[in-house]
Formats: C-alpha cells, structure tokens, sequence
C-alpha cells in the first residue's frame, strides 16, 4: 500500500531522520538499548557509522490500522564491507548478553513495556531476536528485531504487532510473555533490504 498511508490498509510513515537517534536512558539494562529500538547513537556512533537513516511506519503506542502496527527500518553506511561485518559480529554479541532475560523501556508518558526476550538466532549475515511484554493496561505485544550486513551497508528493522496466539492472565503465572509469538517479519524484511 501507499506508505504515506493513503493506500488504505498501508503502515503510515510517521517519521524519517538522519543520524542516530538515543534512548539510552529509557531502556534497563541500558547496554540492551540496541535491542529494543533501532539507530541507536551508543551502538552506531563508536562503530564509525558514516551515514544512516531511519524510517518508522506505524506508532510505537500502536493505533495503526495496518498489520504489523509497527515497522522501523535503519540503513547505515560504514568505511568498508569489513567494519560493517565487524558491527554485525559486534551487535550479536550484544544482544547475546541481552537474550533470554528482560528489558523495561519507556516508550512515552505513562507508557512502559517489560520485554521478555527469546535467543539470538543468525542466518548468514542477518540475526534476530523476539520480544514480547504483556500487561493489563496495554495487552500483549510481540516485537522481532533483526539486523544483518551486506558489503558496506548494515540493515537494522523492528517490528511489533499483537500476537495471535497470546494467553490472558493466569492467577499462578500472571500476564505470560512469550518471544515466540512474534512472527519472523523484521528478518524477512531486512533479508529484502539487504538484496
């Protein structure tokens, strides 16, 4: 569909900026920043980024009428094909360290998620990693974020949308959170990116 959302049905694109964006401080553990919102400036930044963009269709706080609610893209450029594969070998290692516990983030006024997150997965030259949170006032969500590399240029996408197959609360295990309900759409997207 029309990505300006005048296609009927299509994400709207809600925002486009150069360089790098920081929400280090909205994220806990803050080195888990990079797995929870792309183009982040204390990822990119001390890699030698020479260039980078970032487009988000749809809001974070969802209201998009499209499937998935959410899509953010990143493109960035680095010197050569080697510091973009240094970046991607970098960043695996980070979200290792950030796979299989849990992250909070502040998405905006009043607006937070506990994000459970699943194990780093990579295909070639693409990772990815699930999340999910569940709450009572927001509901489930489920997010898949994925970055890979190609020559000089590193591909980073986000996607969250609500999850088909979540449970509701149970009086033993509260509001389940379960990575896996996210389906692998950032990884497919950024595998076409990425072509």
């Amino acid at each position: 569909a029309d990505p300006s959302g005048g296609g009927g049905g299509g994400l709207a694109l809600d925002s486009a900026l150069y360089g790098t964006s920081d929400h280090s401080d909205q994220v806990t553990p803050s080195a888990c920043v990079g797995v929870v919102f792309t183009g982040e400036h204390a990822v990119y930044d001390p890699a030698g980024a020479t260039a980078i963009k970032t487009r988000t269709f749809g809001s974070l706080y969802g209201g998009s009428a499209g499937e998935p609610p959410l899509l953010q893209q990143t493109a960035a450029a680095f010197p050569s094909a080697a510091d973009a594969q240094r970046f991607l070998d970098a960043s695996q290692t980070r979200w290792e360290t950030c796979a299989r516990a849990e992250a909070d983030a502040i998405l905006g006024y009043e607006n937070g998620a506990g994000y459970v997150l699943g194990p780093v997965q990579r295909n070639a030259d693409v990772i990815a990693i699930s999340m999910a949170k569940n709450d009572g006032l927001n509901g489930p969500s489920a997010c898949q974020q994925a970055l890979g590399a190609q020559l000089n240029v590193v591909v980073e996408v986000r996607t969250c949308g609500v999850p088909q197959g979540a449970t509701a609360y149970g009086p033993t295990e509260g509001f389940p959170k379960d990575p896996d309900w996210a389906p692998p759409d950032a990884e497919r997207v950024a595998e076409e990116m990425l072509q």
